[in-house]
């Protein structure tokens, strides 16, 4: 089975709770693609190294997700659209069996508020 962690914010705990995801199912003998980050900035990158530095071997890492620019989201805010796109990109390129997002508040709420699938490309916002 192809497992995809994707966790496309990069300030404070959500890279570290990504990596600690995607380390608890390595061991479980499926394919484990942690998807993260595609910034490229100081801060990104320093934050990418600490939290990711000696990570199992056995781990796909990519860095594809264009996330929100500052890094993390604001719930009620379109945020949450900036990471539900960023989600779906990276389940059409990997088509995992099982996809796992560490950290979802404002992506829910965004998702919350969509008719049909939500990381389909053919939904709609309610009315």
């Amino acid at each position: 089975m192809k497992v995809l962690v994707a966790e496309p914010k990069w300030t404070g705990h959500h890279l570290f709770f990504a990596r600690e995801i995607a380390e608890a199912l390595v061991d479980s003998g499926h394919q484990i693609i942690l998807d993260v980050t595609a910034d490229t900035g100081e801060l990104p990158r320093k934050m990418f190294d600490l939290a990711l530095d000696g990570i199992d071997p056995r781990i796909e890492i990519h860095r594809t997700l264009h996330g929100p620019p500052a890094g993390y989201s604001r719930v009620r805010d379109r945020d949450g659209e900036v990471e539900a796109n960023a989600i779906r990109s990276s389940r059409n390129a990997h088509r995992p069996d099982l996809l796992v997002l560490p950290s979802a508040d404002a992506l829910a709420f965004h998702l919350g508020r969509l008719r049909g699938d939500p990381l389909d490309d053919e939904h709609q916002e309610r009315d």
